[in-house]
C-alpha cells in the first residue's frame, strides 16, 4: 500500500472578481497536473478544509484562477486569501515531471 502524501499545489493569492473567484500562485516545486476540476484542500488555521473546484482556468505563467463549488461571493472566500492548496495523493509519481502525461480531468500547465 503506497502511503499518502501531502502533494503543495500553491497559495492562494488574492481573490478574483466578486463571484467568490480566487488566483491561485502555482508553487514552483510542483511540476504535475492542475485539477480542472474536483477536490482540493486548502490549510486553513493548520487543517485541511476540502473545497470542489467548479471551475478553471490558466491566468498567466504560473497563475491559475479558481471558483469553487459552494463559494459564490467575495465575501464566502475572503478568508482563505494567503493559505496553502495542495492534494493528497497515493500515487509517488505526482509532483514530479518526467514528461507528457494524459490523465482524465487535469490539465498540465
Amino acid at each position: 500500500m503506497a502511503k499518502r502524501q501531502k502533494i503543495l499545489l500553491g497559495r492562494i493569492i488574492k481573490i478574483h472578481g466578486y463571484q467568490g473567484g480566487v488566483i491561485l500562485r502555482t508553487d514552483k516545486s510542483f511540476k504535475g497536473p492542475i485539477p480542472e476540476k474536483g477536490w482540493v484542500f486548502i490549510e486553513y488555521e493548520g487543517k485541511p478544509v476540502p473545497f470542489l473546484i467548479r471551475e478553471s482556468e490558466e491566468s498567466g505563467p504560473g497563475m491559475l484562477k479558481l471558483w469553487f463549488d459552494g463559494y459564490d461571493t467575495d465575501d464566502m472566500i475572503k478568508t482563505v486569501t494567503g493559505c496553502s492548496m495542495f492534494v493528497f495523493t497515493e500515487d509517488n509519481r505526482i509532483g514530479i515531471s518526467e514528461g507528457p502525461c494524459s490523465l482524465d480531468g487535469f490539465r498540465l500547465f
